[in-house]
């Protein structure tokens, strides 16, 4: 039976192409056992404030890119979620689904979990459901595999160990495998290639008008459901595939 695998780093309310790729495969694995990234999207992303993209982000105690992500907690401090709440509510109070989408946010905003990956694994989990996304959860911690290995050959390694027939990346990492290599772990490689639609964002903008990349956030206050159903599927591959 074919399985469709993809490994990604846990992000904080990612954007639309990540739930596209959680939406391609049949394994979605939370990369959870490699170095943390400071200026990278697993702490912070961007909303639309006051016209423009405004940077939101969670506290984590001591971050550090020496310590695998799964190693850092959340701050125990209150005093941040609340701020976050703040700014989501200043910022959309008047989008079309704010009544619908903000007590959404605001409940995995709150959700009491100290480790930073299991928190962030339980926000896009919950989120994919909504959006009516089915797959099979694995932390990359859980499985026996080497962490000496690097890179490419440890994609693989998780790929064999979950018994991938295809394994599917952003376009962003076209240049860091090799499907020769995959193809010699009897592994097809596909990218996957976001094509950005505009939605509406008023009252914030004309409705011929509209941001792009922004975290699924913005999305959830100016669509239902449905509509970013439809989004999901914007989105080519390598090749033509049946799914997209």
């Amino acid at each position: 039976m074919a399985v469709k695998v993809a490994i990604m780093q846990p992000y904080f309310f990612p954007y639309l192409p990540y739930f596209q790729l959680v939406n391609a495969v049949d394994k979605f694995v939370v990369f959870d056992d490699v170095n943390f990234i400071k200026r990278g999207w697993i702490h912070r992303n961007n909303i639309l404030l006051e016209n423009q993209p405004h940077q939101i982000s969670m506290s984590i105690q001591k971050a550090s890119q020496n310590k695998l992500i799964k190693d850092h907690l959340l701050n125990r401090d209150p005093k941040w979620r609340g701020k976050l709440r703040l700014v989501l509510q200043h910022a959309y109070s008047k989008a079309t689904h704010f009544g619908e989408a903000y007590p959404i946010l605001e409940k995995l905003i709150e959700y009491e979990q100290p480790s930073l990956s299991i928190y962030l694994e339980h926000q896009i989990r919950k989120l994919s459901n909504y959006l009516g996304v089915q797959t099979e959860w694995v932390l990359s911690s859980s499985l026996p595999i080497d962490n000496h290995l690097k890179g490419e050959e440890r994609i693989i390694a998780i790929c064999n160990e979950l018994e991938a027939s295809e394994y599917i990346n952003p376009i962003g990492g076209v240049e860091l495998y090799s499907a020769k290599n995959f193809k010699a772990a009897g592994i097809e490689l596909r990218f996957l290639k976001t094509k950005f639609r505009n939605y509406d964002q008023r009252p914030y903008f004309a409705s011929d008008q509209c941001i792009q990349g922004l975290s699924i956030i913005d999305l959830l206050m100016h669509c239902n459901a449905d509509q970013i159903s439809d989004h999901l599927g914007s989105c080519t591959f390598d090749q033509p595939v049946a799914f997209c």
